[in-house]
């Protein structure tokens, strides 16, 4: 395409490519310069400063620990790496980290976006590419759990990257182009995404026996025998580089936390096994399975991307019909004719997106999550968070792809002259709608800038005023105040960033001599849970009942002086 005053032509992916730099940015830099209320703010959820706090920790020379009494691996090593020298930062200021750290996520996300705009652009329309790749950052059910502090961002960038670079090997599969030697970068990545997330697992077990599968056929398919040697050959290749990494990895937790796997996991699975939790029950049967598989609820639901708007629709629309003595609803009429309409376009369009589904590794990707998802279901394990389900986001995403392009193809099908405008139009409306809350939220980020107060931080300051310097307060979702109070020590008592002898204590209702043992001279929460719910009425209940109330803080949070 030529510009107007007849000069070179205008090369359309960079100028969307720079498009989608600036956008992302402008949402990013709006808070990175704002207030300290803003960055704290950013970080919506409390398990962002568990990171915070134990890469500051480190920084301070107190090893991986999060009070810096007892040593922890309840978190994914590769975002912590990261975190490590940013918070080095925090002898200068305890703010200024976090705004690199917002920095850096806005690094994987440009860099995410640009990883799938680029690929995307050479297989499908530039509008479907530019639209897609914009939902995949900014969309805010997915934005917000990738922007929150946590490993998300670093999961979905190489995500991205392991999905392009494989997707890539598989067309050049119906080239006959590639060689063993081409698998070995796939394998590499895999080692980043699997310490991006330990669950990630799963997904690049099925990707790696995949790529044999595929061999397999590619042989059968050209009429020649496979060669066993060649299908080793193909696995050793892309596993061996995870395998030493992850060994080490196992050899660290063991001698320096004394358990394998990172306690938090285990502490969730041993939640799963208590009758009366504040953490939700285990599933009894396939009813619950299903029900939490197919769930919209943003934490259990792992494809409440898809699933939370499709019930949102039915629920909207919840006008009832009668017909004779049925009664139906149109929310749900509705919801069956759009799904007919995908249906007939990917009818009409099967070659293109059955092709799709074969080089962008669709069927393994599913398998893949599919598996991490029974994997926490089925084994009891309570509390899942947004960012367990990046991945799941990420295959809704690549799915949505296909379904906007084979749209975007029936309207340029037509032929006719209003087409392009046509998509053009469509692609605009797509851009406004995951672009306009962003604009909302910075039109009240600009209007309240003299905002000085926060949760985190009256929270720290009301225990600065009730306890004594050196004071060593116990508490669950421990994470913001242990960030920001001064003089204190914070122990998670929950267990998700404690070490290998509280969790041990806490599962033989001995935990209350763990807190003896370390001097922990205060505990801070609520009363329900710590007084009426497991595992905390066994361990902490009497302890509690003997203790002086201090102070409430916002109705919810009592303040408790031990008495052992």
């Amino acid at each position: 395409m030529k510009n107007n005053s007849g000069g070179a032509p205008i090369k359309w992916e960079k100028v969307l490519a720079a498009i989608l730099i600036v956008i992302i940015s402008f949402v990013y830099f709006t808070t990175l310069s704002s207030s300290e209320y803003y960055i704290a703010d950013w970080f919506s959820t409390d398990d962002a400063f568990y990171y915070f706090k134990i890469a500051n920790n480190i920084t301070q020379g107190m090893g991986s620990s999060f009070d810096g009494i007892a040593k922890t691996n309840g978190y994914h090593p590769l975002w912590m790496m990261i975190l490590i020298p940013i918070f080095f930062f925090s002898r200068i200021d305890i703010y200024l980290p976090l705004r690199v750290v917002i920095l850096f996520q806005l690094g994987f996300a440009i860099g995410t976006a640009l990883l799938f705009f680029n690929y995307l652009r050479t297989k499908v329309a530039l509008a479907s590419a530019f639209l897609v790749s914009l939902v995949w950052i900014l969309l805010l059910p997915i934005f917000r759990v990738t922007s929150n502090g946590t490993e998300a961002a670093v999961n979905a960038f190489f995500l991205t990257l392991f999905w392009v670079t494989l997707s890539r090997f598989n067309a050049r599969l119906d080239d006959d182009k590639y060689n063993f030697r081409e698998i070995l970068p796939i394998g590499l990545i895999a080692l980043f995404v699997l310490f991006s997330r330990l669950d990630n697992i799963f997904i690049l077990l099925v990707c790696g026996l995949w790529l044999g599968f595929q061999y397999l056929v590619a042989e059968t398919d050209k009429q020649l025998i496979p060669k066993t040697k060649n299908l080793l050959k193909i696995e050793l290749t892309y596993f061996l580089p995870m395998t030493f990494p992850l060994g080490l990895y196992f050899l660290w937790n063991v001698n320096r936390i004394g358990s394998i796997m990172p306690l938090s996991g285990q502490l969730k699975k041993f939640w799963g096994t208590l009758p009366q939790t504040a953490y939700g029950v285990s599933i009894a049967g396939i009813g619950d399975f299903l029900g939490e598989f197919f769930s919209s609820d943003k934490n259990m639901g792992p494809w409440n991307l898809f699933t939370r708007p499709l019930y949102s629709i039915v629920d909207s629309l919840s006008v009832d019909y009668y017909y004779g003595t049925k009664q139906v609803s149109l929310g749900l009429l509705l919801v069956i004719a759009v799904a007919f309409c995908i249906g007939y376009l990917v009818a009409r369009h099967r070659e293109f997106v059955f092709s799709k589904v074969r080089i962008w590794s669709v069927f393994p990707l599913f398998i893949g999550t599919v598996l991490q998802i029974s994997y926490y279901k089925l084994n009891g394990y309570l509390a899942p968070r947004p960012w367990y389900w990046v991945a799941e986001m990420f295959l809704i995403v690549i799915i949505l792809t296909l379904l906007v392009e084979i749209f975007f193809q029936e309207i340029l099908s037509q032929q006719h002259r209003y087409s392009r405008l046509l998509v053009v139009g469509f692609t605009i409306i797509g851009v406004f709608l995951v672009v306009s809350p962003h604009m909302n939220q910075i039109i009240r980020q600009i209007a309240n800038q003299q905002k000085q107060t926060h949760n985190y931080f009256e929270k720290s300051s009301w225990l600065e005023e009730n306890t004594k310097s050196d004071s060593i307060i116990g508490m669950t979702g421990a994470g913001s105040t242990s960030y920001f109070i001064n003089n204190r020590t914070i122990v998670n008592l929950d267990g998700l960033v404690n070490g290998k002898a509280y969790f041990d204590q806490l599962q033989t209702e001995k935990a209350g001599n763990y807190l003896k043992e370390n001097q922990i001279t205060h505990i801070f929460g609520n009363e329900y849970i710590l007084s009426e719910t497991d595992p905390y009425q066994g361990n902490f209940g009497g302890l509690l009942e003997r203790s002086q109330i201090i102070g409430k803080f916002n109705d919810r949070l009592i303040l408790w002086a031990i008495e052992y």
